[in-house]
C-alpha cells in the first residue's frame, strides 16, 4: 500500500505541519486536552427530573399503525416470530390484536 506523501495537520497558530513527530505531538496534545476538558458548568442538583419525565407510555392505536409503517420488509422477526410483513400485510384485524397485546 502506498503512503500518502501530503499527510498533514494544522497547529494552533493554523499553519500546515508535514514533519510526523510534529504531527504526533499535536494530536496528542489535542486529545489530552479534549480528555482533560471538565464541564463546570453542569451541576447534578440543577437537575430536575420527575416520575412522570422517565415514564414510557403505551403508544396510542395511531401512533402503533404510524410505526408499523416505518418498518421495513426483508427483515429478520422478531424474537416472537412475528416480521413487519405479516404485520403490514395482515391488515386491520391482525395489527389491531397484535396492539392488544
Amino acid at each position: 500500500m502506498a503512503e500518502v506523501e501530503d499527510e498533514h495537520t494544522v497547529n494552533k497558530k493554523g499553519q500546515s505541519e508535514y514533519d510526523k513527530e510534529k504531527i504526533k505531538k499535536i494530536w496528542k496534545e489535542d486529545f489530552e486536552t479534549l480528555l482533560n476538558e471538565t464541564d463546570t458548568e453542569y451541576n447534578a442538583e440543577d437537575v430536575n427530573v420527575t416520575y412522570e419525565d422517565r415514564v414510557i407510555t403505551t403508544p396510542t392505536s395511531d401512533e402503533f399503525l404510524k410505526i408499523l409503517k416505518g418498518f421495513k420488509n426483508g427483515r429478520a422477526p422478531g424474537s416472537n416470530g412475528i416480521c413487519a410483513e405479516m404485520l403490514n400485510e395482515g391488515g386491520e384485524r391482525m395489527q389491531e390484536q397484535y396492539y392488544m397485546e
